[in-house]
């Protein structure tokens, strides 16, 4: 008897079994193969991380990189390369670890392969004490820490333990806005300068001073990159520079770098490793940003941006009150003014500064115009003859 009808119309019917599955998981967006499941080649985005040393263009081995939530990590080799896979969209990725501080930003992650270089500080330690308002350990204090030295990231940093005592993981060197709060026994908020490890913050009922930093970062949701076109980043020798970030600047900002340095300025892209990156269409007017370069001139031409050559203006602050406070700078960079009454500008471009010092409740205790670049320091009261414009 010729039963081959029978083994063909089984053979139909187990196809259909097999197929329906299938056409199922295709449906969902996941394809099947070899016994494993793999994403829809049209959400998976294939990232290529280089992580360099903020200050020498070095490459960092042994840096963890993720994409916060994302479920996976990657280390970076002796070329400070690693490779992630993740779904499409915005995602923050960060980098850190191994004496390096957490950095981290929000990309518009595209189908295929792309590519994002990350300029890290060597970590330091900041840590210290809260006290309840009567001098008792505030054990299981919530803190936060917050950079002023925007783009760095904000840490999350954890409660104070039975005695008190907080540590901020891994900082990045600079001021820091840190502030700790108890349920029932009030707030206390203090400008210190990374590192620092003997922070006082004493709680209480009375409303915090107006102090910077208090502003969270905003949504950094990338606009669409149709009909962008790519900026090329270049430094003070014309050489390109990986990693700049380029931010978005109102027409009107007049000098925009306070407000930068607060996390104001949406971040529209972060430069390759060729120092190239898509602008989103009708960005406007860009800067660009690299530590340890000062920040570009605006450009609202489109073309290449230049960053400036960046330099350090250190000094001390003696007058009373002074402790706690912090000193702006007309082109952007914020210094909080520590416990011995030092504070440390930069990256700052040639050219005539106006300086205001704040004391700790935010009142204005002296400014100065001083031109850059100079030998020596800026101290509050003026001790270098001649050295105010």
């Amino acid at each position: 008897m010729d039963r081959s009808w029978i083994r063909t119309g089984l053979a139909v019917i187990a196809g259909v079994f097999a197929a329906v599955p299938l056409l199922i998981a295709r449906e969902f967006g996941w394809f099947i193969a070899n016994g494993r499941q793999l994403e829809d080649p049209a959400t998976v985005a294939r990232v290529t991380v280089f992580v360099l040393d903020a200050l020498t263009d070095v490459p960092l081995q042994g840096i963890r990189t993720w994409g916060e939530g994302a479920g996976t990590s990657s280390h970076t080799d002796a070329s400070g390369r690693a490779e992630l896979v993740l779904e499409t969209g915005v995602t923050l990725l960060v980098a850190g670890g191994r004496g390096q501080a957490l950095a981290g930003r929000a990309v518009d992650l595209p189908a295929g392969e792309s590519e994002q270089v990350f300029r890290l500080f060597p970590a330091e330690k900041l840590s210290g004490r809260v006290e309840l308002p009567d001098g008792g350990a505030a054990a299981g204090a919530a803190i936060s820490a917050m950079p002023l030295e925007w783009p760095a990231m904000a840490v999350e940093t954890p409660n104070a333990d039975e005695a008190g005592r907080f540590l901020v993981p891994r900082p990045v060197p600079g001021s820091w806005r840190v502030e700790a709060s108890l349920e029932g026994e009030g707030r206390a908020v203090a400008l210190v300068r990374a590192p620092d490890e003997d922070i006082r913050l004493r709680l209480g009922q009375a409303p915090l001073p107006d102090l910077p930093g208090a502003e969270l970062p905003p949504d950094q949701a990338l606009a669409a990159h149709a009909g962008g076109s790519f900026l090329t980043v270049r430094g003070p020798d014309g050489g390109t520079v990986a990693g700049a970030l380029v931010l978005a600047v109102r027409t009107d900002a007049g000098t925009p770098g306070g407000e930068m340095r607060l996390g104001q300025l949406p971040l529209l892209c972060a430069t390759d490793h060729a120092g190239r990156c898509l602008v989103p269409a009708g960005a406007g007017c860009v800067l660009a940003s690299a530590s340890p370069h000062a920040d570009s001139e605006i450009v609202c031409d489109g073309g290449d941006v230049q960053l400036r050559e960046g330099l350090v203006l250190s000094g001390h602050a003696a007058l009373p009150g002074a402790a706690g406070g912090w000193v702006t700078s007309s082109s952007g960079p914020v210094s909080a003014v520590g416990s011995d009454g030092r504070f440390v500008l930069g990256p700052l471009p040639a050219g005539t500064e106006l300086l205001v010092l704040h004391g700790e409740a935010g009142s204005v205790l002296g400014d100065a115009r001083v031109t850059l670049p100079r030998e020596g320091e800026w101290d509050w009261p003026a001790t270098h003859a001649g050295s105010a414009q």
